[in-house]
């Protein structure tokens, strides 16, 4: 199939308009190519099956994400196993990594194996209301505080477990906080019943106890939250400049201060987003995005796997501009970035594992050919 076949067949498949003869066709073209072009890296040549399988399954959930047709967005696709596999699309086609199309990073970043950037780990600071301070990441399962009517469980599996009852009144108010630094995440229940997986550099305040017709919590950074249903007694999440209230909810937001927008993603139930006088309903599989500059929300359908990639292990880039990923970068290994090109334009799209060295991450992004990376230390310098 020619390249600019195999081009129309995807614009038909992103705006719905592929017959089902033209997407069998599309499909296979997929696995031909997935068939004769793959290079093999695994230890053990029986495991390429089940590779393929997931080549193919993501080809369809991940590349078909993004709109092909702008030539400055650049594919990137890692799937990571026992047998990796790296295939990448760059503007409206797309290839199969073979030998003749390995790069590496600048070479100061390879020339110490023992400088590695390791990926973030669990690791938070719970600041209780009257000041006392647990670093999580050092302390051992099991009871953290259990007096004064409340309880703190560190759960085997890091889930910090929060609960109260007993104390008098006017203790139900007061907040608490806990905070991840870069390279650190978390997941907490709260005193409802409610779950919440804090980003790295974020934090979260919540009282002792909910109280009186709402629970409200107050977000910086990003978190997902499960909230428990509870019609009554409205859940509320305040952030610095919006206010999501929902009922009981799946959700995520992304609220951190070096971002150019707010985003409210919604993957099950229905919440509202306040802004200013403004109001937006969500639905599941709608995101709004409330643009600090312009100052009003936009509300649009999103592949909402995008949104809480992290709290599943990946990075997941939708047409991402460079410093968007970089700040994500930044605060998941704990590095500064150093920019030394000003013509950073492109926009990526991809899914790549979390929990690899940042060199993985960046070499990906390196084999476009739009952008070159030098490590020193803690800082990534970005060249064109």
């Amino acid at each position: 199939m020619n390249e600019d076949k195999l081009n129309t067949l995807i614009q038909k498949y992103l705006n719905g308009s592929i017959s089902e003869p033209e997407r069998k066709e599309l499909q296979e073209e997929y696995d031909r190519q997935s068939n004769q072009q793959t290079e093999w890296l695994a230890e053990h040549m029986d495991e390429s099956n089940l590779v393929k399988e997931r080549i193919r399954t993501n080809i369809k959930k991940e590349i078909f994400a993004g709109q092909v047709q702008n030539p400055k967005v650049k594919y990137l696709y890692r799937i990571f196993s026992a047998a990796a596999v790296l295939f990448i699309a760059i503007g409206t086609g797309w290839f199969m990594m073979n030998k003749s199309t390995k790069t590496e990073l600048t070479a100061s970043t390879h020339k110490e194996r023992t400088n590695l950037i390791k990926p973030g780990t669990d690791k938070a600071l719970l600041t209780l209301a009257d000041g006392k301070q647990i670093v999580l990441d050092n302390a051992k399962p099991g009871k953290i505080i259990n007096g004064s009517g409340i309880q703190i469980i560190k759960t085997k599996d890091g889930q910090l477990v929060y609960s109260a009852g007993g104390q008098k009144a006017v203790s139900r108010s007061l907040i608490n906080t806990l905070s991840t630094p870069r390279g650190g995440q978390y997941k907490i229940l709260l005193p409802d019943g409610t779950q919440v997986w804090l980003n790295a550099l974020s934090s979260l305040k919540f009282p002792s106890e909910f109280s009186g017709n709402e629970r409200r919590v107050e977000l910086a950074g990003e978190a997902y939250f499960e909230v428990a249903k509870d019609r009554k007694h409205p859940f509320k999440v305040k952030t610095v400049l919006q206010e999501v209230e929902v009922l009981g909810t799946h959700f995520n937001v992304m609220a951190y201060e070096n971002e150019s927008a707010i985003s409210t993603t919604l993957l099950e139930g229905a919440v509202r987003v306040h802004y200013n006088g403004q109001e937006s309903l969500l639905h599941p599989g709608q995101q709004s995005v409330l643009e600090k500059e312009r100052g009003d929300i936009i509300v649009k359908n999103v592949p909402v796997e995008e949104a809480i990639a992290w709290k599943n292990g990946f990075f997941m880039f939708v047409h991402e501009d460079i410093h968007s990923i970089l700040n994500k970068i930044s605060r998941w290994y704990d590095v500064d970035i150093v920019y030394q090109s000003q013509q950073l334009d492109n926009r990526y799209s991809g899914t790549i594992s979390k929990f690899g060295e940042v060199t993985e991450v960046l070499k990906t992004m390196e084999m476009t050919g739009t952008v070159h990376f030098k490590i020193q230390g803690r800082r990534i310098y970005v060249m064109d």
